[in-house]
């Protein structure tokens, strides 16, 4: 890394417009003068400070000589997502191996990114009378809280209820927030060894680009598709997406009920959907033991279909001559 030492971060700091500013504006940093002594002391003790925090968070790790440093696990994670590392204290402080989905909600919601959520004057009583219809009840909450009304806008995003104005101001600058809190969090747990809150926190991580409950139906993703079409589409044996171009075109007309323009933006979701082939194989031997490493080969690829959902009848000189042209998906490999 760029630095190595304790003496290696007070010059890179000499180096900023951090340290510019301390001869500049003094009294702002509670400076007594701008000598080359009270500098270096004002630095070293920041230094050690800030150090000493990032040593407590078991993000670095400082050396028996007490110089020398060398980043952790935990320190790559905060430095790859740009999260603070009170926050991935915070995750691997509060997180187990059979934490659920509810838990690792709260968890992310305590995260002090959040703390910059503004909870304006008398917000206060709107998010108590919103909170009293959320499908995860809060437990005593203080609704002055950031984490508390970030906590109900996520789950008013989830369930995709009407917002004003300022309320989707917060909820946008949230999600922008909380998808890499997310994908931090998946690395802490995986890096534990613990399955079922990584996928909880992936599961969460759908919910947010989604909007949707991991209670909804798959169909609710589809433009135009409401409970009421959705009843229809399960009645007619249509559960997942990939059902829907299994039905014939006089069949799928009576069961959505869409109009013409509706209908084609259904069916053009449809046809892009991912339709995925995972092939897991172990190449470490036939058995595997607990605690040892294995080595996992995995195969992911893109299934394309034969036929597309179609609105005419047909499928056109055009979509045909779209499906020749691209290239066959590559199949993606990796190992663990």
């Amino acid at each position: 890394g760029v630095v190595q030492n304790k003496q290696e971060a007070v010059d890179y700091l000499t180096w900023s417009l951090f340290y510019r500013r301390l001869t500049k504006n003094p009294n702002y940093y509670n400076l007594l003068g701008i000598d080359d002594d009270i500098l270096s002391d004002y630095l070293s003790e920041l230094v050690e400070n800030t150090l000493a925090e990032l040593d407590e968070s078991k993000c670095i790790a400082v050396d028996d000589n007490d110089m020398d440093l060398s980043p952790l696990n935990f320190g790559m994670i905060t430095s790859h997502y740009y999260v603070q590392h009170t926050t991935i204290k915070l995750f691997a402080a509060n997180l187990r191996a059979q934490s659920k989905l509810r838990r690792v909600l709260d968890v992310l919601v305590s995260a002090e990114e959040f703390e910059e959520v503004p909870v304006r004057q008398g917000e206060e009583g709107l998010l108590a009378a919103l909170s009293k219809r959320l499908p995860v009840p809060l437990t005593e909450p203080d609704f002055a809280e950031s984490r508390i009304k970030a906590h109900v806008l996520l789950q008013l995003h989830f369930s995709r209820r009407e917002l004003s104005a300022d309320q989707r101001e917060d909820l946008g600058k949230i999600l922008d927030q909380a998808l890499r809190l997310l994908q931090a969090m998946v690395d802490i747990l995986s890096s534990n060894g613990w399955l079922r809150p990584a996928l909880a926190a992936m599961e969460l991580s759908q919910m947010l680009v989604q909007a949707r409950w991991n209670t909804d139906s798959p169909l609710l993703q589809i433009p135009h598709f409401n409970k009421e079409i959705v009843a229809r589409c399960n009645a007619a044996g249509v559960k997942r997406v990939e059902d829907i171009g299994e039905l014939e075109e006089d069949k799928l007309n009576e069961v959505l009920g869409l109009g013409p323009q509706e209908m084609q933006e259904a069916a053009d979701f449809c046809n892009s959907y991912p339709d995925l082939d995972l092939q897991v194989a172990i190449k470490s031997g036939k058995t595997a033991y607990t605690g040892e490493p294995v080595v996992v080969e995995v195969v992911l690829e893109r299934v394309e279909d034969e036929e597309d959902v179609d609105v005419d009848g047909g499928e056109g000189e055009d979509r045909k001559r779209k499906r020749d042209d691209e290239p066959t998906p590559a199949k993606v490999y990796g190992k663990v």
